[in-house]
Order: C-alpha cells, then structure tokens, then sequence
C-alpha cells in the first residue's frame, strides 16, 4: 500500500474512481495493516491458554475466526463505493463525524467490552479449533461493532495513509486500555474528519 501511495505521489493507495476488486483488495489489506497488529493480545492470550503442541493452531485459528468477521462490512462498502455518491469528498467526514457520535452512545460501551472479552478454550481435539475459532469471530464482533464508521472513513479516502496511521493508533489504544473513554475517541474521530477536509 505504501508503494502503490509512493509511486503515485498521493497520501492514498486506490485510485480516485475504483474497481471492485480495487476495493476488495485495499479492504483486505487494509485490515490486515492496521486491525490484525492490533489484535495480537488476544493472539497471545489463545498461544498461553493452549497446550505447546498446539499453540500455532489455535493462534491461526483465532486469526481466521477475526479475520472472517471483518470481511462482513465488504459488500456494503462496495454498494456504497461503487455508487456515484461513493467518491463524494463529503463521506469520509461524514464517517467520521459518525464515529464521534458513535463514541457517545452506550451501545459502543458494550461493543467494547465484547471486543476485550475472554471465553474458556477446550484443550485438545476439536473442540480447541472450535473455541479459538470462536475467540477471534467474538473479539472481531466487537471491534467491527466498535470501529466501523473510522474503518469506512478510512476506505472512503481512498486508504489515505493518514487516515489509516490514525485509525491504527486509535485501536491499539483502545484494545490496551482499561476502560472506555469516549471524550479520547471522540477527539480523535473529530481530529481524523477534519483531515479528510484538508
């Protein structure tokens, strides 16, 4: 991404009118960059709650559970992105602004504590798989629960490297901290959104 950004000397890494399989590939990998790096507390809490021999296993196990959940959003941003509306240099301000307002709402308090919730794993046979499975669609639930305006924002932007810095930041505070602090997120979304005006 950061080599798509650099040879176009643009902040962002997906053209100005963008394919579907454009959009696919920037989701995935926008995903992979900025949430899976954030989520590997949760890794490592499935890699110390298994058995050694099978630590790798669950910890792949988790991360496709995580990652097939944050596949969900998609086909809306596709609808959305392929739509004429979808390249409106209003959108990603508007995401934004949804994600300061989102901050405020006590759903996002439960959302969040869902994304840092643990459940007990089996130890052996199939039922490990199943649980550490269940573990990455579970914390996924709650950070795409959680984060999606900024995600789309981000997306919205054409992947803006910024944006995404932001966005990434924003996570890995939120997936270490203790509690909520909805006037932090409420700054940060605020701060992101008037970037996206620039």
């Amino acid at each position: 991404m950061l080599g798509e950004a650099w040879s176009g000397g643009t902040l962002s890494c997906c053209r100005s009118t963008p394919t579907a399989g454009d959009e696919s590939r920037g989701w995935v990998l926008m995903v992979i960059a900025m949430m899976l790096p954030t989520a590997t507390p949760v890794f490592r809490s499935v890699s110390n709650r298994s058995y050694r021999s099978r630590r790798w296993r669950s910890v792949v196990g988790c991360m496709l559970g995580y990652l097939a959940v944050w596949m969900a959003p998609l086909p809306v941003l596709l609808a959305i992105r392929l739509h004429p509306v979808g390249t409106a240099w209003w959108l990603p301000t508007l995401s934004c602004a949804l994600g300061a307002v989102w901050a405020l709402h006590p759903a996002r308090r439960r959302w969040f504590a869902k994304c840092h919730r643990e459940i007990p794993l089996c130890p052996v046979g199939i039922g490990a798989d199943r649980d550490a499975i269940k573990q990455g669609v579970l914390t996924a639930t709650g950070c795409v629960a959680g984060c999606w305006p900024l995600m789309l924002a981000c997306a919205f932007t054409g992947h803006d490297l910024v944006m995404m810095a932001g966005g990434t930041a924003l996570a890995f505070h939120e997936r270490r901290a203790f509690r909520y602090e909805p006037t932090m997120l409420v700054a940060a979304a605020s701060a992101l959104g008037l970037w996206t005006c620039l």
